[in-house]
C-alpha cells in the first residue's frame, strides 16, 4: 500500500509540478536575455490568414496608397498593435479587395433589382464606399479595445515597476520585467 501511495504521488508531482515549476523556471532564465519585441512565430492556425495577407500585400503593391494616406494608416496600426514592416501594404490591399468584393455583390444584387437605374448606381456606389471603409471600422473598433485593456492594465504596470524600482532596479530593468 505504501508503495502505491508513493508512485501515485510521485506521479501527480511529476505530472502537475512539472507543468508548474520547471516550465515557470524556464520564463525567468528567458527574463535575464534581452527583450524580443519581433513578431511572433506564425502558427499553423494562422496559415490562411497568410494567404490572405500576402495577396492583400500583392494588390496594394500593384495599386499603392499615397504617402500621406500609407502615413495615416500606419499611425493606426500602431495605435492597433500591429508593427509589422508590410502592415501597411496588407491594410491597404485588403481594403482593395474588400471594396472590390462588395461592388462585385452589388453588381450582382443591383443587376437582379427592379430599382430605377438612378437608385442601382446609387446602391453600387454604397457598395464601393461601405467596401473600401469597411476595413477602417473594424481597426477603429480594435484601437478602442487596445486603448482599453491599456487603459485597464496601465495602474498595475507602474505600481509593478515602482516595486521593481524600490527594490533596487534601475528603470530600464523594472521596464523589462514589467
Amino acid at each position: 500500500v505504501s508503495i502505491g501511495v508513493f508512485i501515485t504521488v510521485a506521479a501527480a508531482i511529476i505530472l502537475f509540478g512539472y507543468g508548474r515549476y520547471v516550465l515557470a523556471g524556464r520564463v525567468y532564465e528567458n527574463l535575464e536575455g534581452p527583450a524580443d519585441f519581433g513578431a511572433p512565430p506564425e502558427s499553423p492556425a494562422n496559415a490562411g490568414s497568410s494567404v490572405i495577407s500576402r495577396t492583400a500585400e500583392f494588390v496594394a503593391g500593384k495599386l499603392p496608397p499615397a504617402a500621406e494616406t500609407a502615413s495615416a494608416l500606419q499611425l493606426k496600426l500602431l495605435a492597433a498593435g500591429y508593427r509589422e514592416r508590410n502592415a501597411v501594404a496588407v491594410l491597404y490591399g485588403l481594403k482593395l479587395m474588400v471594396m472590390a468584393g462588395t461592388t462585385l455583390f452589388m453588381l450582382l444584387f443591383e443587376f437582379n433589382s427592379p430599382a430605377a437605374p438612378w437608385g442601382r448606381i446609387v446602391g453600387i456606389a454604397v457598395g464601393i464606399f461601405a467596401g473600401f471603409e469597411l476595413p477602417d471600422y473594424f481597426l477603429a473598433k480594435r484601437i478602442n479595445r487596445r486603448k482599453k485593456r491599456l487603459r485597464k492594465a496601465l495602474p498595475d504596470a507602474l505600481d509593478l515597476v515602482v516595486v521593481c524600482a524600490e527594490a533596487g532596479l534601475t528603470i530600464d530593468r523594472s521596464f523589462r520585467n514589467v
